[in-house]
């Protein structure tokens, strides 16, 4: 008999996988809930494109203004009852600013350019589509981080700026105090098991006492953060750090590698934990820690984010060579290599028409290369 070994933790893993299967599945035959503030304004928002209603109407009459995932794009709306969406007009005159104001519940020009970023409510919606001054309406979406960490990584963004102030939270740790340590319990069997599906999904986690406890981790330096958590011997202790700017570090409890955020910006981070065992037999009681490390040299690199710059930040140069204009790249010329692109937007589209005197092109792609063309070129 040919015997087979396989490591615990591959085997717990695969354990908690299967439950959480079975978890998600009788989650989805389960009687919903009532409907929260933003998964209402999301109903009505899909109500009024699908029902007969003046929005319904423009969303078919001007379907050519609108991206090609749009209708889709409507489960992002806010509890407020808006969408965030990004607006190409044909000018920037005084009357297209007028529309804008009229017809946003608020908004913001991208710079000199003829688009603008807003929240509009389903009306303003109509009266920006029925509107000749506009060119296409993009609705906005959520986006990982990747290019945030991406751009850290080659050297091309340097640290955040942010603003000066003592966050407060259940513990704090700094310069002067940098460890600290709580104790709770979240006995979450189930849950720990879901992690792993909702993880590989890219969903977001939920953390609702008692099988999950939060706490908020006060960071009041910049340095190396490092966090730990431990259950009993046998117990697991998935940990998640949501830092302020909602980036999200996670680590599944079959690792005891402590879980370091980099260059940790000052502020509030909220800290997560589910303990892999059985409410019936046992408390789920964990111990964790947290420790800041000093703050290493500011890492070489082009551009900064200025988060103290209004609302949405601002770019700035992060060498004192450049200007904030030559960090961001204004001006470069830029070639992409990609798997394809989107020839229908109005940026990208009409790249290959011939110019004549009443058909200029209007494309910001000066050239497009085939694959077949590269590999030609050697």
């Amino acid at each position: 008999m040919q015997s087979v070994w396989m490591d615990a933790a591959v085997v717990g893993r695969a354990r908690r996988l299967a439950i959480g299967a079975v978890i998600l599945a009788a989650l989805a035959l389960a009687p919903q809930a009532s409907a929260q503030p933003r998964s209402a304004a999301v109903d009505a928002w899909r109500q009024a494109a699908t029902s007969p209603s003046a929005l319904s109407h423009a969303l078919a009459a001007h379907h050519t203004k609108l991206g090609p995932d749009f209708r889709a794009r409507l489960r992002y709306a806010h509890a407020d009852g808006t969408l965030r969406v990004m607006v190409t007009t044909r000018a920037r005159t005084a009357a297209t600013e007028r529309l804008a104001r009229s017809s946003t519940t608020w908004l913001q020009w991208y710079g000199k350019l003829p688009a603008f970023y807003a929240a509009v409510t389903p009306s303003q919606l109509v009266a920006l589509l029925r509107s000749r001054a506009v060119r296409l309406v993009e609705a906005d979406y959520r986006v990982s981080y990747s290019l945030s960490i991406s751009a850290r990584d080659i050297g091309a963004r340097g640290r955040d700026e942010v603003a000066a102030g003592t966050p407060t939270g259940d513990v704090t740790v700094s310069s002067a105090t940098p460890t600290a340590s709580w104790q709770g319990d979240a006995p979450a069997t189930l849950v720990d098991a879901a992690n792993i599906l909702v993880d590989a999904a890219g969903l977001k986690r939920v953390c609702v006492a008692p099988i999950c406890d939060s706490v908020s981790l006060a960071v009041a330096d910049r340095g190396d953060l490092t966090i730990n958590a431990t259950g009993t011997e046998t117990d697991w202790v998935d940990l998640e750090v949501i830092a302020p700017d909602g980036t999200v570090s996670f680590r599944f409890g079959d690792s005891t590698a402590p879980l370091t955020i980099k260059d940790a910006n000052p502020g509030a981070y909220t800290v997560n934990a589910w303990v892999n065992t059985i409410a019936v037999l046992d408390t789920g009681h964990y111990t964790a820690t947290a420790t800041l490390g000093s703050a290493g040299a500011a890492p070489p690199a082009v551009w900064r984010l200025d988060r103290t710059a209004g609302a949405l930040g601002a770019l700035a140069s992060a060498d004192p060579g450049l200007t904030a204009d030559e960090a961001t790249g204004k001006g470069v010329t830029v070639a992409n290599i990609d798997s394809g692109i989107d020839k229908t937007h109005p940026d990208f589209g009409g790249f290959s028409c011939q110019p004549g005197v009443l058909t200029p092109c209007e494309s910001r792609i000066k050239k497009a290369i085939t694959i077949d063309e590269i590999f030609d070129a050697g």
